[in-house]
């Protein structure tokens, strides 16, 4: 992954971006900011959001079975 030392080799003035504060140098005046840590997290999220469903699905697939006995039926035709 390559660092970017000017932020003109990817925006251009007058460009609207998304970015995440990164971190604030009183001192210097200076503030950093990053778009791939605001990708990163989007992406965290998105993540997060699908296993919830999965998890979410998987239980319900799980209690249908179990209420029309179809999880009782695999486990007699497996034995």
């Amino acid at each position: 992954e390559e660092r970017i030392d000017n932020p003109r080799q990817v925006v251009k003035e007058g460009d609207t971006v998304r970015v995440m504060i990164i971190d604030i140098n009183h001192n210097d005046r200076k503030v950093a900011l990053s778009m791939k840590a605001l990708a990163k997290l989007g992406e965290d999220e998105d993540f997060r959001a699908y296993q919830q469903k999965e998890e979410e699905a998987k239980s319900k697939l799980g209690d249908i079975l179990k209420q029309e006995g179809i999880l009782d039926q695999l486990r007699k035709n497996n034995t």
